[in-house]
């Protein structure tokens, strides 16, 4: 089974695990419980803050539901959205609320490395974060390696011009995932690539990306 860390699209396709990404106010749950390898992750967008402030019990109470395995995607974004302070706010408090509940969390993250990596290092819990959709050099890997994260990688890859493919080599197989995002592409194009670049089997990177998932989630695989 491949592992789709990130989408914002539910799959039927059985010999992918797709992890889902929602807003609460779009979730719903039927989206995802029509097959058993189908989850979600639920959170406000730093871009969706921008019309008036979140709605924190709302985000709780669909956190806490069986098929939630995470909060995000959330994070900062210095391109778009209200101001960095408000999102700021807005982010410390969804990971809180990630803590209460035992959440890992996936980040959005645009220009804000320094904030993230510095609210990572200060931050209350011990639960998993990951990156997603990360296509810097490996300065930046090493960097957010260093402070504690997973990184997801999608489409880029299949960009002959991106720095990620020369930064994929030298991140930790059991740090990484791959994800398809909003893209319209395969994820298996995705590992097929990520096979190429790693000069390894696709099942050896199928393996180790289930390991990591149950890691990530602390959940089994169904």
């Amino acid at each position: 089974m491949l592992i789709n860390f990130h989408t914002h699209t539910p799959s039927n396709n059985e010999k992918v695990l797709s992890v889902v990404s929602f807003e609460p106010k779009q979730f719903k749950p039927e989206a995802i419980t029509q097959s058993s390898n189908q989850f979600a992750t639920i959170g406000f967008h730093p871009w969706s803050i921008a019309d008036g402030s979140p709605n924190y019990d709302e985000l709780s109470k669909i956190l806490m539901s069986c098929k939630t395995i995470g909060l995000g995607e959330v994070g900062l974004d210095k391109l778009k959205g209200p101001t960095l302070e408000f999102q700021i706010q807005v982010f410390k408090k969804q990971l809180e609320i990630a803590d209460k509940l035992n959440k890992p969390v996936i980040v959005h993250c645009v220009k804000a490395w320094n904030e993230i990596i510095a609210i990572k290092k200060k931050h209350f819990g011990t639960n998993p974060w990951a990156i997603h959709g990360f296509n810097g050099n490996f300065q930046l890997a090493e960097q957010l390696l260093d402070a504690g994260f997973y990184l997801s990688v999608g489409a880029a890859l299949l960009n002959e011009e991106s720095k990620i493919r020369l930064a994929l080599p030298k991140i930790p197989l059991n740090r990484l995932f791959l994800e398809t995002d909003d893209r319209n592409v395969s994820i298996e194009a995705i590992y097929n690539e990520a096979a190429i670049l790693l000069n390894l089997d696709k099942e050896q990177i199928e393996a180790q990306l289930q390991n990591n998932f149950k890691e990530f989630f602390g959940i089994t695989l169904p």
